[in-house]
């Protein structure tokens, strides 16, 4: 009786996170598919066969899997883009940024107000899964990757564009503006991964409404082709009558191909390490519902032995008449800024870590073609392409019509804000191709950020291609 209360326990917990889940982004390893772009970040119950990989390497032992998925660009498209800010929209664009457009003063204050905190954030991610395959074995199912990623995050801070925009006034005599929000941080990695994923279903085997019970780790080689960072920034202006004095410091750290030398030692996978994804899934209620956690990149460091340390400093005491804005600011800059120092010295090794991620989800089939499902991801650290801030919603997927099945959802939270997509698939069977869209902090030409993504896995055997998995009965023995 004792143990199977604390098997009902057990699996209480698991369920419960079908209840809390939300839609969640992942940018462990910047991945960007276009099922997830779809329904909001919500899809990882719904992925089989390779799609699993990266996302909770457990469900690749379901029993409704393929026997064997490949993902080969070679013979489907297989990419993803996100571009991001959180401030300028086309809407933004086409109202200020025309030709012979001429600002009011109230145009300059609607862009101003149109930024969000002190900074003008950018968020670029791409993901390119060059190869993946997994197979069913004796005792486990097996899986092989390997994919390329990068991110790149920048902020470019608000006094910039409202010197640009108003230049300096009566006003701003005897003030010292501050532009130290300015930062930049980027990598390029790829991986090759194995992962093993394998059902354990007597440990729930008293439990009525749990069916399948698994487990699954992918354990990756990394290889660092890029990282750049900017460890120091501080910038700032003090304006005096008819002139301005500005000086500045930026330390930027680089490795790999971010890197200038001549040195040899700089190489075309130049950092190199291990990461580790750990998952553990769940079928509930004769297989109308799942649930599952995940940590994505639980351990992971990249070394680069070689690294770079970039010093710039800079400085100008010129004339600028009260009032006047920068209408050439590249001009301005040649004719008056002055670089005092610039250094550039190897800094030696240095590590680097990919966000670490952790995922909680569940979905509930309702029939034989429609979904719910539902994640929240919460991000453990700050690497470049990741963020604390949890992320949360949910996504739908239809597939009442056999060849095209769709797919919709929404999120809110983490370093993208409020987004929804919308997307397809074509499913013939052993080939089926995803095509999604997402949009941030607005709808359409109003949104703040764009993602694109097609994603082709080739399935073969049983119930190789079903985008909402058929509820069946346990069978007990």
């Amino acid at each position: 009786m004792k143990r199977n209360t604390v098997r009902t326990a057990s699996a209480l917990l698991i369920a419960l996170t079908l209840l809390i889940g939300g839609v969640g982004e992942s940018y462990a390893f910047n991945q960007v598919n276009a099922r997830q772009l779809a329904m909001g970040g919500a899809a990882i119950s719904s992925f089989r066969g390779v799609n699993t990989i990266g996302w909770n390497p457990s469900y690749l032992a379901f029993r409704d899997n393929p026997n064997v998925s490949v993902q080969l660009p070679a013979l489907t498209p297989n990419v993803g883009l996100r571009l991001s800010n959180d401030f300028l929209s086309m809407d933004e664009v086409n109202t200020y940024f025309t030709d012979g457009q001429v600002w009011t003063d109230e145009d300059k204050q609607n862009i101003l107000n149109a930024f969000n905190g002190n900074s003008w954030d950018f968020y670029t991610d791409f993901y390119l899964p060059v190869f993946g395959v997994t197979m069913q074995t004796k005792f486990a199912m097996l899986g092989f990757n390997y994919d390329v990623g990068l991110s790149a995050d920048w902020s470019f801070s608000k006094e910039f564009m409202d010197l640009a925009l108003n230049g300096s006034g009566i006003d701003q005599l005897g003030v010292t503006r501050d532009f130290s929000d300015t930062d930049f941080r980027a990598h390029a990695v790829s991986r090759f991964g194995f992962t093993f994923a394998r059902g354990f279903n007597d440990v729930f085997e008293d439990v009525e409404w749990i069916d399948e019970f698994t487990f699954g780790f992918t354990v990756s080689y990394l290889m660092g082709h890029a990282y750049g960072e900017v460890v120091e920034s501080e910038m700032s202006m003090l304006t005096d009558v008819g002139t301005f004095n500005s000086e500045g410091y930026v330390r930027v750290l680089s490795a790999g191909g971010f890197g200038i030398s001549d040195s040899s030692d700089y190489g075309y996978f130049d950092g190199t390490g291990a990461g580790l994804d750990v998952g553990f899934g769940a079928k509930i209620f004769d297989g109308k519902g799942s649930v599952g956690i995940s940590i994505i990149n639980l351990l992971n460091t990249i070394r680069y032995e070689t690294s770079q340390q970039r010093i710039y400093s800079f400085s100008t005491d010129s004339p600028l008449p009260l009032n006047q804005s920068l209408t050439n600011p590249n001009q301005f800059i040649e004719e008056n800024f002055t670089m005092v120092d610039s250094l550039t010295e190897a800094y030696g090794a240095i590590e680097v870590h990919l966000p670490t991620t952790l995922h909680l989800n569940g979905s509930w089939n309702f029939n034989d073609a429609l979904m719910l499902s539902s994640n929240i991801r919460f991000g453990l650290n700050e690497a470049a392409g990741g963020s604390k801030t949890v992320r949360a919603g949910a996504g739908v997927a239809y597939s009442g019509i056999p060849l095209l099945p769709l797919y919709a959802g929404a999120s809110l939270g983490g370093r993208g804000g409020f987004s929804y997509g919308v997307g397809f698939g074509l499913n013939l069977g052993f080939w089926h191709t995803d095509i999604g869209w997402a949009w941030e902090r607005g709808i359409l030409n109003s949104a703040n950020g764009l993602y694109m993504s097609m994603s082709s896995v080739w399935f073969f055997g049983s119930n190789s291609a079903l985008d909402v998995p058929k509820t069946r009965k346990r069978t007990r023995r």
